[in-house]
């Protein structure tokens, strides 16, 4: 078995494609229609998320959380406040020299991005 992909359900697809594409870096790998419903597959690196337009406001939240790493913590959270998205925890320095942010993405979704200590850093 082997990780296939996250999926986010979103009230706005293209504000939510737009964040992910635009400002994350994530790349359109294929458009779908499911019962009528336009889903999308998202490709960064190998990682793979689905967004899905749900029609009904929800207004639930869930505690799952998905994390990407980036090698200046500080010079990311400086361009996601330019966005307009300011964290909704952190930043955290932990014990092992990690530090990590969490935020809010377009659709409710919480998201963490991680910095690790430079001589852990991999290219793969």
């Amino acid at each position: 078995m082997k990780f296939h992909h996250f999926a986010i359900e979103t009230n706005n697809l293209t504000e939510t494609a737009d964040f992910y594409v635009n400002k994350l870096g994530f790349v359109i790998k294929e458009k779908v229609l499911f019962e009528g419903t336009e889903v999308l597959f998202l490709d960064l690196e190998g990682f793979t998320s689905e967004l899905c337009e749900i029609s009904e406001e929800r207004n639930d939240s869930s505690q799952t959380h998905f994390c990407f790493e980036t090698p200046d913590l500080k010079a990311f959270i400086d361009r996601m406040s330019g966005w307009g998205f300011m964290p909704t925890e952190g930043p955290f320095k932990l014990e092992n020299g990690w530090e990590t942010v969490f935020f809010e993405g377009p659709s409710g979704e919480t998201i963490e991005f991680l910095s690790r200590r430079r001589e852990e850093f991999t290219n793969d």
